[in-house]
């Protein structure tokens, strides 16, 4: 038997799905269906996540650096479990 959620939170999370917030598991773990039977019964409605474009190259330096500068990492650990800055 499937137990259906307050109307008001399937909708937010519909619209969390649509705008790729969250994932089909989320909303099938909330009406109590599998994720492809939620899957399929959200495409069929037209309701999809964004589409991710996918680049064949990553700035790992990037991904690495925060702020534009590389990470700080201590020498020492910290006295007094406190991290000084």
């Amino acid at each position: 038997m499937r137990v259906r959620p307050p109307r008001r939170i399937m909708e937010r999370a519909v619209e969390a799905y649509r705008t790729g917030h969250i994932g089909v598991r989320a909303i099938a773990s909330l009406s109590g269906a599998e994720p492809r039977t939620t899957e399929r019964e959200l495409d069929e409605a037209g309701i999809r996540p964004p589409q991710v474009v996918l680049s064949g190259r990553v700035d790992v330096r990037g991904l690495i650096a925060r702020r534009g500068r590389p990470a700080h990492r201590a020498t020492e650990p910290p006295e007094n479990g406190q991290e000084q800055r």
